[in-house]
């Protein structure tokens, strides 16, 4: 997860998805890991996989995803 949020703020988006996804197969629970992939495929334009993303944070109970 902590390689996905520097890999976000090195503008590797794509990078970025990959270790959040990493990160969820490894803590399905990890509602932060959620948001901020949802976060980077909302920059590459990828609303409905964004979208997707927020809902299972908000579920998980990180109640930011549910202001984007």
């Amino acid at each position: 997860n902590n390689r996905g949020v520097a890999k976000r703020n090195l503008n590797d988006l794509q990078g970025a998805i990959e270790d959040f996804t990493k990160a969820i197969q490894i803590n399905p629970n990890l509602a932060g890991a959620y948001y901020t992939r949802g976060m980077a495929k909302y920059a590459l334009g990828d609303t409905n996989g964004a979208c997707m993303d927020f809902k299972m944070a908000a579920k998980l109970g990180f109640s930011f995803a549910t202001k984007r």
